[in-house]
């Protein structure tokens, strides 16, 4: 698995960097390139972040440019099923059974995402978060593992029979972009999973260097030290055996 995501990870730099998209590994992808240059060894996934206007550039143009790699963001069809507030960039020859949802199909792959504004003030963050939250609830509900069992699991189901997918995905992205990219003070991915620990001053995405990973050179925040410490704290302490827990994959060819 790790090879695939290598392999696609090289094609996804290339075309980066001959379109002059900045992009920078970010998350568990970032801190195994500074702590084992490379990925962290019971992690299986990769990731990779970029400021906004990059990442509407590169999901416009990438895709016909590889015939085994596909960007996908709202797709539903008997090969591909995907809806979510982030794109990927899947190995269309692999089946990835990710365990995040019952509809949900596609292969082996990187998530891209983008980094959007954020607010200034730490409480108008949170709300913000929040709503963001709720929305890509609403998108995500009709697609997840399992049946109702709370009030607001019903709720949210009620509330996405409503209105088509397609609109609550529009709404749910457009939200995203409340926040200027190019105005806003504080920056990052909004859709990541650490909450306020995402939000950055906008200065952190401005510049990038190449660090080694595996056998190759991905491009990476400058200031990626800040990065990880907001995300992990003192993050070159390898986490006890009881913490290291991959995302549930069980990939195939197809």
């Amino acid at each position: 698995m790790h090879s695939i995501m290598l392999d696609m990870m090289s094609a996804i730099h290339d075309f980066c960097v001959n379109n002059d998209i900045k992009y920078s590994l970010g998350g568990g992808s970032l801190l195994g390139a500074v702590r084992h240059k490379g990925f962290i060894p019971w992690d299986d996934d990769m990731d990779i972040m970029m400021p906004r206007d990059d990442y509407e550039k590169f999901i416009r143009c990438f895709n016909g440019k590889n015939p085994y790699y596909e960007c996908i963001q709202f797709v539903d069809n008997e090969n591909v099923c995907y809806c979510d507030t982030f794109a990927k960039v899947h190995d269309v020859r692999t089946l990835c059974n990710e365990k995040r949802g019952n509809r949900f199909k596609y292969g082996i792959n990187i998530d891209i995402f983008p980094i959007d504004g954020f607010p200034r003030g730490e409480m108008k963050t949170r709300i913000f978060l929040k709503i963001c939250h709720i929305f890509r609830r609403l998108l995500l509900v009709n697609y997840e593992c399992g049946h109702a069992k709370t009030f607001n699991d019903y709720l949210f189901r009620f509330l996405s029979m409503l209105f088509p997918q397609k609109y609550i995905y529009h709404l749910a992205t457009n939200i995203l972009i409340t926040f200027d990219y190019k105005k806003s003070e504080y920056a990052g991915a909004l859709t990541g999973r650490y909450g306020i620990k995402e939000r950055y001053k906008k200065e952190i995405f401005d510049k990038y260097i190449s660090l080694d990973f595996e056998s190759k050179n991905f491009m990476c925040i400058k200031d990626y030290d800040a990065y990880l410490t907001q995300h992990y704290g003192d993050y070159m302490v390898i986490p006890p055996i009881e913490k290291q827990v991959t995302h549930s994959s069980n990939p195939e060819w197809v």
